[in-house]
């Protein structure tokens, strides 16, 4: 087999091109392990940042319950403090109200 190593030696090797992703509308060559990171959360929950591509900060979930107080107009009143046994509405009674900061 004359030839046979020069041949493979002088074929052309395959380019791959590298990974692109789509971040703010802007298209961003990265390498295999940032493009893999991107496609794993979502190209949604990154953003540019001074030309880097970093993950965008996760919002807390902030939760706001209601709490029985004394209320200025009318309210309930319960028997004897049991706030599932209410008895009548009058003012100044209770009612369920948001805490207020």
């Amino acid at each position: 087999m004359p030839g046979f190593f020069e041949a493979m030696a002088s074929r052309r090797k395959k380019i791959v091109p590298s990974p692109t992703v789509i971040i703010d509308g802007k298209k961003i060559e990265v390498d295999a392990k940032k493009y893999k990171e991107i496609e794993m959360h979502g190209a949604h929950e990154y953003t540019l940042k001074d030309g880097e591509i970093v993950r965008k900060p996760k919002k807390s979930a902030v939760r706001t319950y209601l709490q029985l107080r004394k209320s200025d107009g009318k309210g309930y009143v319960f028997e004897n403090g049991n706030p599932y046994w209410p008895t009548n509405l009058v003012k100044g009674g209770c009612t369920w109200q948001k805490k207020q900061e």
